[in-house]
């Protein structure tokens, strides 16, 4: 995938503090992740970070955009949790891996969220 895009490098690069990023090929784009946490978005060479409704507000303020998805069968539009990093973080490592852990810190409160208690047998 690298071969095909020279912009999952430098998102490597970009986010390299977080640790051991990988990027891996979906949905037309890439999903970014630092260990087995999916904290960003690759699409059309646009970074998006995972966001919670502070998050967005902040990134939103600095001309970040949110990610919105088309199913190309059906035609709806899903509205997701993701807005692109502002531009000024492309050029500032620094900046970029302290939206990176942002990023990281909401996309795990996310998944805990999800987790269920486990159910009581009888």
């Amino acid at each position: 995938m690298k071969a095909e895009n020279p912009m999952l490098d430098y998102v490597e690069d970009l986010f390299a503090d977080l640790g051991r990023i990988r990027v891996q090929k979906m949905f037309g784009g890439a999903g970014i992740f630092a260990g087995e946490e999916m904290f960003a978005l690759l699409d059309k060479n646009r970074i998006y970070l995972k966001t919670d409704d502070d998050f967005k507000s902040q990134l939103e303020e600095h001309g970040g955009e949110a990610f919105i998805w088309t199913n190309k069968d059906t035609g709806k539009t899903i509205h997701m949790s993701y807005v692109s990093m502002p531009d000024e973080a492309l050029d500032d490592q620094s900046m970029a891996a302290d939206l990176g852990r942002k990023a990281l810190a909401v996309a795990k409160q996310a998944r805990q969220a999800k987790v269920k208690s486990p159910r009581r047998r009888l």
